[in-house]
């Protein structure tokens, strides 16, 4: 059973919010940086709702294949979540 609750605050938005407080928005719409079919833009929230820097320069990462999510949920839901996990993650991949 996931540890998060998943939700979609408007079309094209889709947010996991896990049990440490931290939430995933993944954006595939106009609005977001994607091409709304194989590309998304993905930020990570504190639980205050303040965003994680993603980037060394930027608070999402945009046009991101959709099969990052997948990986960003595993490495969210790992008891030992760090937000240095996911900043390391985008590093490795820039």
């Amino acid at each position: 059973m996931p540890n998060y609750k998943k939700t979609t605050p408007r079309e094209g938005l889709t947010q996991y919010t896990f049990d440490s407080g931290y939430t995933l928005s993944v954006g595939s719409s106009p609005t977001h940086y994607s091409d709304g079919e194989t590309t998304c833009e993905i930020a990570v929230l504190y639980p205050d709702g303040g965003f994680v820097p993603m980037q060394r320069c930027d608070d999402v990462a945009g046009y991101r294949p959709i099969a990052y999510v997948d990986k960003l949920i595993a490495i969210m839901e790992s008891k030992d979540f760090s937000v240095d996990d996911v900043f390391d993650y985008f590093e490795l991949k820039d």
